[in-house]
């Protein structure tokens, strides 16, 4: 009778030892990860983005055959900052729940008629997706909540500075950007006139230099890296038309696009700007002058080193 009733306590034991085991495993008790806000949110589904301020103002970006764009007229939009916004959005978690009270929405600012910002993403179904952001509780913190849903959450990584209502905030500024490396020739047409072609070597050579001159590799290069990449200070308008005649003209010819760079001096000749033309793009653009100024006043003889006596 012993001999079964301590094969019981020992069987009860056994399944003890087993069931703490079981509870106390390592990572039993981990918290489960938060899910996310935005879950399986991608750049790619989303066709248009309308954003709304406190003020009621608002800005419309929408995708045109793959390009993002910004306005009624359409300025060319920065898709690497409507990407970045994206990519912010879709890492955003529930991990800090601070109401689940409809009544908290107008405090917290983030209410259907009270908000700092209404964001409305439109996908390539047509289905809308709309959130809004409300108050700062930190200086790397903000109260966000879907729209239908009365949960309201702590988020980090995303600002309403990140979301202006202005189109000037969205455009995309870099107006010409050239892969140096895939650069061919290169004629700059204006005051003087200059042209530029890379040898089968890879080497530049300036077309009418005298015999057994060199190229001077730190003007040169100055001069590659400011017609590479120009950044404008606006777009002018749909309609508009330049002052008479362009100034001067760049042209570029690379491995796999040719395009020419028309130069006018601004509207307002006491302004310190000057109005350009990508034959790539629909639209004339301002830049400050002096992006150009040099580039414009070359002759050949800046390019060359000065010989030695």
């Amino acid at each position: 009778m012993n001999t079964k009733k301590n094969i019981g306590l020992l069987v009860l034991l056994i399944v003890q030892a087993a069931l703490i085991i079981y509870l106390y495993q390592p990572g039993r008790n981990a918290a489960q990860p938060a899910a996310a806000i935005f879950n399986g949110l991608r750049a790619d589904m989303i066709k248009s983005l309308t954003i709304t301020d406190d003020s009621a103002k608002s800005v419309h970006l929408t995708k045109v055959a793959g390009h993002w764009t910004v306005g009624e007229n359409n300025y060319p939009a920065d898709s690497s900052k409507i990407k970045g916004i994206m990519r912010r959005l879709s890492k955003l978690k529930k991990s800090r729940l601070v109401s689940r009270s409809r009544g908290s929405h107008s405090r917290l600012k983030v209410g259907e008629q009270m908000f700092r910002r209404k964001v409305t993403m439109t996908k390539g179904n047509g289905k809308k997706l709309t959130f809004f952001l409300g108050a700062s509780p930190s200086s790397k913190t903000i109260y966000l909540r879907r729209a239908g849903d009365n949960d309201v959450y702590e988020v980090s990584g995303l600002t309403t500075w990140q979301l202006q209502t202005d189109n000037n905030s969205w455009w995309q500024t870099q107006y010409v950007t050239v892969n140096q490396a895939k650069l061919q020739s290169l004629t700059i047409k204006g005051k003087g006139n200059i042209t530029l072609t890379r040898t089968t070597k890879g080497n530049w050579q300036l077309t009418g230099a005298p015999a057994n001159s060199k190229m001077n590799s730190k003007r040169l290069g100055k001069l590659l890296d400011t017609i590479s990449d120009i950044f404008i200070t606006g777009y002018e308008a749909k309609d508009f038309t330049p002052p008479g005649k362009a100034a001067a003209t760049i042209a570029y010819k690379t491995k796999n696009k040719n395009f020419k760079l028309q130069i006018w001096a601004g509207k307002d000749k006491k302004a310190d700007t000057q109005i350009i033309k990508n034959s790539m793009s629909k639209f004339y653009a301002k830049i400050s002058s002096y992006i150009l100024q040099d580039t414009l006043k070359l002759k050949q003889a800046d390019l060359l080193t000065k010989p030695k006596h």
